[in-house]
């Protein structure tokens, strides 16, 4: 009776043993394969930052209606509208900008976007495009806006999410637009 009690404990180990190693066997699998199933489109190894950074900020004086004009125009094309605070002297600004030039980027944002640079200049210009979205210029730039084609501001909690453009990689940068996209 002993041997055959010994017996069952041995097997429901084995058992357990087994289900167990299947379970982590299958776990692991999922979690490697995750960045696979993304849905999300891959920048290629080969597409790198080609330097000098581009310039996208000239210095011009908008108003509002001009910033609504881009906003309608933008959402009559059928694209989703993006507004980008920020200034040339910037690192960060321009690693975004830089991001957003790499051809499979690009692609991807001319089909479904609609990009406006908003120049702040030395922080005396422009200024009160920010207040329009309730910015705090004092956050830091480049500041991303991303409206729904309803013309609801979706990023508001995280516009100054790529102040730090440069601690990212272009993946990341390149998925959080891809997050967005409706």
């Amino acid at each position: 009776m002993i041997k055959n009690a010994n017996k069952q404990k041995s097997t429901n180990f084995s058992i357990m043993s087994i289900y167990f190693k299947s379970s982590f066997l299958t776990f692991y699998l999922v979690l490697v394969s995750f960045p696979i199933m993304s849905s999300n489109t891959i920048v290629p190894n080969e597409e790198i930052l080609g330097k000098p950074f581009p310039l996208p900020y000239e210095r011009e004086d908008l108003n509002e209606k001009d910033l609504s004009n881009f906003i309608d125009n933008t959402i009559n094309n059928n694209k989703q509208p993006i507004i980008i605070f920020g200034a040339n002297w910037c690192p960060d600004c321009r690693i975004l900008s830089a991001v957003l030039e790499l051809p499979t980027v690009e692609k991807y944002m001319n089909e479904n976007f609609e990009t406006l640079y908003i120049d702040l200049g030395r922080y005396d210009i422009n200024m009160s495009l920010m207040k329009y979205f309730e910015i705090m210029p004092q956050q830091g730039i480049p500041r991303v806006v991303i409206l729904s084609k309803e013309k609801e501001v979706l990023n508001i909690k995280d516009t100054g999410e790529w102040t730090t453009a440069r601690s990212r990689t272009k993946q990341e940068i390149f998925n959080y637009f891809q997050e967005y996209k409706e």
